[in-house]
């Protein structure tokens, strides 16, 4: 299991490399810095959207029950 995971996760890097290398050709640098700026936006706006949502929804769910199915 252990070996699968690694080449897994070393296929996927590797694809993603890719990705990123054909995308920087086929953009240009201008446009490159754009789509890069705007997927770390991207994350920091995730993250920053996440904080807390876990903690309310598993309290809201501890105090009723019956919303666990939904």
């Amino acid at each position: 299991n252990t070996a699968w995971l690694s080449a897994s996760r070393l296929v996927t890097a590797a694809l993603l490399f890719g990705w990123q290398v054909a995308l920087a050709r086929q953009l240009g640098a201008a446009e490159y810095g754009v789509y890069g700026s705007i997927t770390a936006l991207m994350g920091i706006a995730a993250g920053v959207v996440d904080l807390g949502i876990q903690t309310i929804l598993v309290r809201d769910v501890a105090r009723m029950p019956d919303l666990r199915g939904r």
